[in-house]
């Protein structure tokens, strides 16, 4: 697949206007999602056409609309490595599939765990997420926290904390977390040690 080249607003435009398109969206229903003013909206939109923002400003609003629009990401754009998205983005579609298993809403999540469901989806989409957030998230659809870090997404930590650095605190559960792994340390003792060192160290001396 050819990538969208963000740069080029007309064609970014296009592109959205299709997938709206095909799913039956318009941009009051889609600012509607967002919890955001549908002029606020076309603003942005604009914006994009007339190459106004950042490539990254860009890729950040066509997340937000795929997400929006229940898109598959790669009928906006194509990852920027061979291997995939980013851990965060990984994570969010493990979400989205517990989701399914669960029988449970994106909306109803976000009320258990005290978000608003733009706010979420935020934290996604800007690469904000948090242990803590991923945590809660963890607790509601009963898995322990290394269900997002199992497998594929383990092999590739080291790869994606270098390339993605602006998140502190994710980064630096990653790093300690990939670290007891590779040592051999079971992926759920990892993500205990790495989130609460009391209760682990309780752990170890009971």
């Amino acid at each position: 697949m050819r990538a969208l080249n963000l740069s080029d607003g007309k064609k970014v435009i296009e592109k959205i206007n299709e997938i709206n398109r095909k799913n039956n969206f318009n941009i009051k229903d889609i600012a509607k999602k967002l919890e955001i003013k549908e002029s606020k909206l076309r603003e942005e939109m604009l914006k994009i056409e007339k190459n106004l923002l950042s490539e990254q400003e860009v890729d950040i609003w066509l997340r937000r609309i795929a997400f929006i629009t229940k898109t598959d990401l790669k009928e906006f754009i194509e990852t920027k490595d061979d291997e995939g998205h980013n851990v965060v983005y990984l994570i969010e579609d493990k979400v989205k599939s517990l989701l399914k298993e669960n029988d449970m809403k994106f909306s109803e999540l976000c009320e258990k765990i005290g978000f608003t469901y733009a706010g979420l989806h935020r934290t996604f989409t800007n690469n904000s997420l948090t242990v803590e957030t991923l945590n809660k998230i963890s607790k509601t659809l009963n898995v322990n926290i290394s269900y997002f870090f199992e497998n594929d997404i383990i092999e590739r930590l080291t790869e994606e904390i270098a390339k993605h650095p602006q998140n502190p605190d994710l980064k630096s559960f990653l790093m300690g977390f990939s670290r007891d792994v590779s040592k051999g340390l079971p992926v759920e003792k990892a993500a205990l040690k790495n989130i609460n060192p009391e209760a682990y160290n309780h752990q170890l001396r009971g």
